[in-house]
């Protein structure tokens, strides 16, 4: 490799073999950082859609789990239903026969209050007819007091019994009553349930309705997870090529050029100073040296710290004079 002074390099970056070089390198990066925000535009499509995705799957299993639980409630809903038929078909069977019952000692206690009257209306005649002997100086009057004591004694009895039926048949009605509400507890109870039990299937098939639409949803996003992929796939080829191609141009420019090119800078030694070489950056840098990059412009380099840090030559060729920043990195004048 042949020794340059910076003045060679300068005309060397003008001639029109180095630029359309260049210009073929710059478009060889442009593309690659168009893929480059490609790749990452595709892989933030691809993390978003896989956290939707599995947040619709998420909400598609608990949206399942609450079918399930809708669709047991249903079916103990129906078993419920069942036990409260049968329940109120014994109601209604034993409300039946309490109400007999109920008729019956309704009927027994309107009997003996018949017999009350009757025996209230007799007495009554009795004593009219006995009033009337005694007016009279009857001798009827003897008989129809024993009479009328009979009568009374009959009453009596008959009152007694009277409380007696009376006592039963309220408590045969409270019973027939205890038992209708426990008829009517168990139809309401069976309406419930039977409600319940189409209620509860009706939201199950909701829910899994929903769940059905969502697992949809999910499949039509791995679906396109899956292009997202694919599409990462071309990309990976794309900058397997580009990467390819850089360092294909990057290798033939090494050697018509008579430098050395590693990545970004092409170097040349010094023929003023066999401690130093000069660099040209290709690409601009504005934060991570201890100048301001420009490309195709100029810059010493000493041999043992390179592009740690650079010395700006002018664009004539002549070198710039002492720099305090150059100064204050070696400790020395530059």
């Amino acid at each position: 490799m042949k020794t340059k002074t910076s003045q060679d390099i300068v005309q060397f970056l003008d001639t029109d073999f180095f630029l359309k070089w260049y210009r073929r390198y710059r478009d060889i990066r442009a593309e690659q950082e168009a893929v480059l925000q490609r790749r990452e535009g595709l892989f933030s499509q691809l993390s978003m859609l896989r956290f939707q995705s599995e947040s619709i799957r998420q909400k598609a299993e608990t949206l399942l789990m609450r079918a399930g639980q809708w669709e047991e409630k249903s079916a103990l809903a129906l078993s419920k239903l069942a036990d409260l038929e049968n329940d109120s078909f014994q109601a209604v069977s034993d409300f039946e026969k309490q109400r007999s019952k109920a008729s019956g000692a309704w009927a027994d206690r309107d009997c003996v209050d018949q017999d009350v009257e009757s025996l209230r209306q007799k007495i009554f005649l009795v004593q009219s007819r006995m009033k009337a002997a005694e007016k009279y100086h009857s001798d009827d009057v003897d008989r129809m007091r024993d009479e009328l004591n009979a009568a009374r004694a009959h009453l009596e009895a008959r009152l007694q019994q009277l409380q007696v039926a009376d006592r039963r048949m309220k408590n045969e009605e409270n019973k027939r009553t205890a038992i209708w509400s426990r008829v009517e507890t168990r139809w309401s109870d069976s309406l419930r349930a039977s409600l319940a039990r189409s209620e509860y299937l009706y939201l199950a098939k909701r829910d899994r309705a929903l769940a059905e639409t969502l697992l949809y949803s999910a499949d039509q996003e791995q679906k396109r997870d899956q292009t997202l992929r694919e599409q990462l796939k071309k990309i990976s080829i794309q900058e397997h090529g580009l990467e390819d191609a850089l360092q294909t141009h990057l290798f033939e420019a090494e050697k018509d050029f008579d430098c050395i090119l590693l990545s970004e800078f092409l170097y040349w030694p010094s023929s003023d100073d066999v401690g130093s070489a000069y660099a040209v950056p290709l690409r601009r840098d504005q934060q991570l040296h201890n100048v301001d990059l420009e490309p195709l412009r100029v810059y010493r380099v000493a041999r043992t710290r390179g592009v740690e840090f650079l010395e700006p030559i002018l664009l004539d060729g002549a070198e710039i004079g002492p720099d305090p920043r150059l100064t204050a990195f070696f400790g020395r004048s530059a």
